[in-house]
């Protein structure tokens, strides 16, 4: 296998790469599940760390705010 990167690397800066499921796509637990069973491991990434929303999860909120939101004229 060969990587190649888009950007110049310095030395000793941390290389990562993605195993497929998005944290916008799947929830933490979806993507998890998937790993887990995949890959035979534990993900500890900060979407995961930080339990990022999907991005239909965002687009929910956003509306539940601009219905919330007043308007003056």
């Amino acid at each position: 296998m060969a990587l190649v990167a888009k950007r110049g690397v310095k030395r000793g800066e941390e290389v990562t790469n993605t195993y497929g499921p998005h944290h916008s796509n799947m929830t933490r637990e979806e993507r998890r599940g998937r790993l887990r069973e995949d890959y035979k491991f534990e993900c500890g990434c900060e979407a995961c760390r930080g339990g990022y929303p999907t991005l239909e999860k965002m687009q929910q909120v956003g509306s539940q705010k601009k219905k919330k939101t007043k308007t003056f004229e």
